[in-house]
């Protein structure tokens, strides 16, 4: 379902419309696939059992690294951004752009981004304890960004990559 939200990554060339997804049966985030050529491998993927982008919590965004036939996607670059690099989620009505600075970028092996204090630290603890968004510990907005990485065997990827960044405090002043 789409949302009214697009993620942008200046640094990445990324511009790309935002659809809401749940849990798979296997309760893993869902990240929807098409035939060749569907947009929706150019398309972002907010979990909706995380935060709201821009409020109190760790809103978690996905996309795919490569399409099908291994052609590069949306996030085949993540692990390209730095810490300093700005993301920002464009809330479409009423027009505001929500910008969060990259903290901290991390590839977790499979088995570790399975592990409960790292999927705590990318979900934020309410989705981990099955009680919804929670506000942040320290109160800010973070925005968590994830995608597949490493080496395709067995029919998925061995890695994952993740970007953490939290809300800009000079990004108030832009939006007046």
């Amino acid at each position: 379902m789409e949302v009214p939200l697009e993620l942008q990554i200046p640094v990445l060339n990324v511009n790309a419309p935002v659809v809401g997804v749940g849990l798979t049966a296997e309760n893993v985030m869902d990240a929807p696939k098409g035939p060749i050529g569907d947009p929706i491998w150019r398309t972002a993927f907010w979990y909706r059992g995380s935060g709201i982008p821009g409020e109190s919590g760790t809103a978690v965004i996905a996309g795919h690294v490569t399409d099908v036939l291994s052609n590069p996607e949306i996030f085949a670059n993540l692990e390209d951004l730095n810490p300093g690099d700005v993301i920002i989620v464009h809330v479409k009505n009423p027009s505001q752009d929500i910008r969060f600075i990259v903290d901290q970028i991390k590839v977790y092996s499979i088995q570790d981004s399975s592990k409960p204090a790292v999927l705590t630290k990318i979900f934020g603890i309410g989705p981990i304890e099955g009680t919804g968004p929670q506000p942040a510990p320290d109160g800010l907005s973070h925005l968590t960004l994830i995608t597949c990485s490493g080496r395709f065997a067995n029919g998925q990827f061995n890695q994952r990559t993740v970007v953490f960044a939290t809300r800009s405090q000079e990004e108030h002043l832009d939006n007046q």
